[in-house]
């Protein structure tokens, strides 16, 4: 597999599809947590500053997990009717 895939990258790479695969951002390989940035200037009501919010390494799996299985468990839910 690895060999086809080798052969066959450079390709894919280049066609449309992978250049839109690309622009979506998933395969940056690059494994750093995301952090957030809201900012608080509410013209003339104020301006509050901004505000970072980042999340430990452990928390976003987690929460990609739970949502995934209860995703799973309301399909099964919807499906079998019980």
């Amino acid at each position: 597999m690895v060999g086809i895939w080798d052969a066959h990258k450079v390709a894919f790479d280049a066609s449309p599809v992978g250049s839109y695969i690309m622009d979506w951002g998933f395969l940056d390989g690059g494994g750093v947590e995301p952090t957030y940035t809201f900012v608080f200037d509410f013209g003339p009501a104020g301006d509050f500053g901004t505000h970072t919010l980042s999340f430990l390494p452990g928390i976003l799996p987690f929460a990609r997990l739970a949502l995934i299985i209860s995703s799973l468990v309301y399909a099964r839910k919807l499906v079998l009717g019980g």
